[in-house]
């Protein structure tokens, strides 16, 4: 810090302090806007000189994992689930199809059970 700021400081009383510290963070705002602003037009600029857009350099797009099916349908093998979301339709009629009642107290492990006979063999 300059001497000559930091002695008009010094003879600042507590709430002269402050107000110059409450001047002194708008004024760092009002820069930092004007540092972004100048920086976003240099790089849109740059882009543009290389064919590209902003969003071309800052973002990625994400890679979207692939998720191996799990199941196969055993009278069509073209449709298939990974077992995650929701049930497709072919899936809740096997299970009907295999007497499966949503009432049953233990129709989850019984689901499980059933879903098995149509595991895809991923190894095979």
């Amino acid at each position: 810090m300059k001497p000559q700021l930091k002695k008009t400081l010094n003879g600042l009383d507590f709430e002269e302090l402050v107000e110059t510290e409450i001047l002194i963070q708008e004024l760092i705002g009002d820069k930092k806007q004007e540092m972004k602003s100048s920086l976003r037009k240099k790089w849109i600029a740059e882009a543009e000189v290389s064919g590209m857009s902003i969003d071309d350099i800052l973002w990625e797009p994400e890679e979207q994992k692939k998720i191996e099916p799990k199941y196969q349908n055993p009278n069509n093998p073209a449709k298939t689930w990974s077992g995650r979301g929701r049930k497709p339709t072919w899936i809740i009629e096997y299970l009907e199809s295999q007497n499966w009642s949503v009432d049953d107290a233990e129709a989850k492990e019984q689901a499980k059970t059933l879903l098995e006979t149509i595991l895809i063999d991923l190894e095979g």
